[in-house]
């Protein structure tokens, strides 16, 4: 429904429990990035507001809630900034104490669903695109899922060749074609040790 191409030049196979984290350069990334996932049993570390969506997305969302807090916006990008202070005015924010033990719990269903078997995707820089900036709901997660000694399937995402502004100029400017001429271009790594990640 999005017109939207997607090129993907490595598609492994998913067997068992297994956290894919990436980077966040739009608030379409999980969408995409689970589209490219064989399996129906796909989770997503994501924004509360995002269980309100149709078609049984929302049944496939572990929620996190944000603050009232000027860090959320701090490292992200002018447009991405505008695109979640916007959402906020709609969404609301959540007082600092409940977000502690919502996120708690959070992390606790999603270090479940991957010791059931489940893919869970994460993206540890909470959307601001910096490679630099993670959150470290990642490191709770994988300690959350390895609890029983089982080790966790670890898959790092690249998601390239789309932004903000060419997200806003997708559907503002009604150019649906953009997106269909210039794919969206998705890299997964092979299994990744802790080592690597660290």
């Amino acid at each position: 429904d999005l017109s939207i191409n997607i090129s993907n030049t490595h598609k492994p196979v998913i067997k068992g429990g297994c956290l894919i984290f990436g980077n966040h350069p739009t608030g379409l990334d999980p969408y995409i990035l689970s589209s490219i996932i064989e399996r129906d049993d796909v989770y997503i570390v994501a924004d509360i507001y995002q269980q309100r969506k149709g078609n049984n997305i929302g049944k496939h969302i572990v929620p996190i809630v944000y603050a009232r807090t000027q860090k959320n916006l701090d490292n992200r990008e002018f447009l991405n900034k505008i695109g979640f202070y916007i959402m906020r005015q709609f969404t609301g924010y959540v007082d600092k104490n409940l977000v502690k033990i919502q996120n708690e719990q959070t992390v606790k269903t999603a270090g479940k669903l991957i010791q059931e078997g489940h893919v869970v995707i994460i993206f540890p820089d909470g959307g601001s695109n910096n490679p630099e900036f993670w959150y470290n709901g990642i490191g709770e997660v994988i300690k959350t899922a390895s609890v029983k000694g089982n080790p966790v399937q670890l898959l790092a995402a690249n998601i390239s060749g789309i932004s903000s502004f060419k997200l806003w100029r997708h559907f503002l400017f009604n150019r649906k074609t953009y997106l269909q001429k210039y794919p969206i271009n998705i890299k997964l790594s092979q299994n990744l040790s802790l080592e690597d990640l660290q």
